[in-house]
């Protein structure tokens, strides 16, 4: 209910692109094309067509870089849905790539989320003008276009709806690699914001499954959920937007905002990927899912009612034998959650759980709907950890080679499982009512020993003593008299809406 209070007043922010100066283009037109021999090389190394091949991105800059070049090697299409799609530099340098890529020839098309949360509407109906971009926006009942009056009476009379959101994070390039997961577009997501970085986790895929997720992709795009901005927001001219587009250019083009090294590093990428390739970071897995909400999530009254992705977590939960690791920033089980452990601890299964501290969480309802489950879980028998702030081992995976923002605090914000010795997991889906209920989520499933140790070796460095403190309420006491305040206040906030 805060969250919704918020988003009734909020307004956006970023930089200013009508101050940026104009620049010398400073991109290399010459230096694209280059996916299509990377991917046949890799293909090299396919023994069958239903291979997928599997590259896990923990690194936020690397995770940032890998979808820029992408980006500038694109030569057909970029379908891209968000949640949250900043305007900040991170958002504005995104964007401006993917103008520059219209300006190729490729087709664009890019869906957020209404909340669009410190996005710019006004940017992306400018790119929407774009004869090779398309912008959607998802069930625009809260905020696009909508003025304070609007607001506060989709508020009382369609609140369910408005409670409905598309949570999925989906990076498709040339229906040929894709990235997904954890990560949104914004500073924080990618290691770039000086106050406060997420610990989170993707996976890129190429090949295989990738058809998946380009059907799922056209499932929400062609959905009456998602309605075209330009019918959304104020008429513009095509010279405006033009102007737009050429801000953006130059505001890319700064050093200070894209990091000359960071331009390097992104030109370099088919040697990086190379040597993931000799060193076994990349592989072609088998047996790779792809699973997703349908763009309604779920077609019962209320406030609950599951989904695809919840039946098939719930299933995995279910049939683990020997262990479940989970990471998640948001842990707000309901019954259904808390008797799914207990089974497993029934069976023999060993649980370890990573959730948000209080002093590391951004969202201080879901922590106070964590509090009131804690003791139980602890006293099921789970190993429950809390990250903290001030994780050293996650504070040095940052390789912006920035001061302040390698020095940044940090928090969860990974949604990740592994079950047995075989099986990963890597999503959007946090364990909340939220994603259960209202958000629509995707899951990425893989069944392979030798990802599913990787994943072990990181999930074992995030729960360890510097980066992770064993669950209790005497943590708490490392958090702002705010944060407790707020996280106090926050416990007003039905269950069903963390």
């Amino acid at each position: 209910m805060l969250y919704w209070l918020w988003m009734l007043v909020a307004c956006h922010h970023g930089p200013n692109l009508h101050r940026v100066k104009p620049l010398a283009d400073c991109r290399n037109h010459q230096n694209t094309g280059m996916l299509e021999p990377v991917y046949q090389q890799w293909l090299e190394h396919q023994d069958s067509p239903n291979q997928t091949g599997v590259l896990m991105l923990e690194e936020g800059l690397e995770a940032l870089l890998l979808r820029g070049w992408l980006a500038s090697q694109a030569q057909q299409s970029i379908d891209i849905q968000y949640f949250i799609f900043s305007a900040d530099n991170v958002g504005l340098i995104s964007t401006e790539a993917l103008v520059s890529a219209a300006e190729r020839g490729v087709k664009v098309r890019l869906m957020v989320d209404d909340v669009l949360a410190h996005g710019d509407e006004m940017v992306l109906r400018d790119i929407d003008m774009h004869p090779n971009i398309e912008v959607k926006v998802y069930n625009p009942n809260i905020n696009i276009g909508k003025n304070f009056s609007q607001k506060s009476v989709n508020m009382l009379t369609q609140f369910e709806a408005i409670n409905q959101r598309m949570h999925h994070k989906t990076f498709l390039v040339d229906g040929r690699v894709v990235i997904t997961g954890g990560r949104n577009v914004g500073e924080e997501y990618y290691d770039l914001d000086s106050d406060y970085n997420f610990r989170d986790r993707d996976v890129a895929l190429f090949g295989g499954v990738v058809g998946a997720v380009e059907e799922g992709f056209e499932l929400f795009w062609t959905d009456p959920h998602s309605v075209d901005i330009a019918s959304l927001l104020p008429e513009t001219t095509l010279e405006s937007a033009q102007q737009t587009w050429a801000n953006l250019h130059h505001y890319a083009c700064e050093p200070a905002h894209f990091v000359p090294e960071f331009r390097t590093r992104m030109t370099n990428m088919p040697q990086t990927l190379k040597q993931y390739q000799d060193n076994g970071r990349f592989d072609w897995i088998e047996s790779v899912q792809y699973i997703s909400d349908a763009p309604w999530k779920n077609e019962t009254q209320g406030l609950a009612g599951g989904s695809i992705t919840t039946r098939e977590l719930l299933t995995l939960l279910s049939q683990a034998n020997s262990r479940i690791w989970i990471e998640t920033p948001y842990l707000v089980l309901s019954e259904v959650g808390l008797s799914a452990l207990q089974a497993a601890i029934d069976r023999g299964v060993e649980i370890k759980i990573l959730t948000n501290s209080l002093a590391a969480t951004d969202n201080y309802p879901a922590f106070a709907g964590y509090q009131k489950i804690r003791k139980a879980l602890l006293e099921m028998g789970v190993d429950l950890y809390e990250m903290r702030p001030d994780a050293v081992d996650i504070q040095a995976m940052n390789t912006t080679g920035i001061p302040d923002k390698m020095d940044a605090d940090v928090g969860l914000h990974a949604k990740s499982m592994l079950i047995d010795d075989h099986i990963s997991v890597v999503g959007t889906f946090n364990m909340d009512p939220r994603s259960a209920n209202l958000n629509t989520e995707s899951l990425v499933v893989i069944r392979d020993e030798q990802i599913n140790q990787h994943m072990e070796a990181n999930f074992s460095m995030d729960m360890s003593p510097q980066n992770a403190w064993v669950a209790d309420s005497n943590n708490e006491l490392e958090a702002s008299i705010v944060r407790r305040v707020l996280t106090w206040v926050s416990r007003l906030v039905p269950q069903a809406l963390l």
